[in-house]
């Protein structure tokens, strides 16, 4: 991994005219809303998909369906987990989820759960790493550690990625 020598924080965090600005602007777009949470519908989906999953997953291990059905029946139990970590484990993350802490913190450990990591790790992660230099060489860790697609043109070239514009959207 390459390595820059500069020396990442901000200026004078609490008082800059950029962060008064900035938290200005979110609560006049966040005043009148429903919440900082999820809605029903929001809910209603995740609950959707994960009972979609769990039922791909239980027809195919059934049995009762074709055998190139089971494939693809397995290839949706599989996508189930990363539509509901992309969505609900990132809002959970942020405990934009729900009100109640707990379940937020159960959301985002069963999601990661599933896909077989460690949601308590991917959070501090996500939140300590990518939210407080989101983007920045050497920073974000999302950024730095980007085999399969290089994001930057600070990182090596690797010769598969001349073909991320048609898988990099799939992923």
């Amino acid at each position: 991994m390459e390595s820059s020598a500069i020396e990442l924080g901000y200026r004078d965090k609490r008082h800059g005219a950029f962060f008064g600005d900035l938290k200005a602007r979110v609560a006049e777009y966040l005043d009148g809303r429903d919440g900082r949470v999820a809605t029903p519908g929001v809910w209603a989906a995740l609950i959707g998909v994960a009972i979609g999953g769990a039922a791909c997953y239980g027809a195919a291990l059934s049995g009762l369906v074709a055998a190139d059905w089971s494939l693809a029946l397995y290839g949706l139990a599989g996508i189930a987990p990363l539509f509901l970590a992309a969505t609900g484990g990132h809002d959970a993350a942020h405990g934009a989820l729900s009100r109640k802490p707990w379940i937020n913190l159960a959301v985002v450990w069963t999601v990661f759960a599933l896909m077989g990591l460690d949601g308590r790790l991917w959070r501090l992660r996500h939140l300590g790493s990518h939210h407080v230099y989101p983007n920045v060489v050497d920073g974000d860790i999302d950024v730095d550690e980007s085999w399969f697609a290089r994001l930057t043109p600070h990182r090596r070239r690797r010769a598969h990625h001349r073909f991320q514009h048609f898988y990099g959207p799939v992923l």
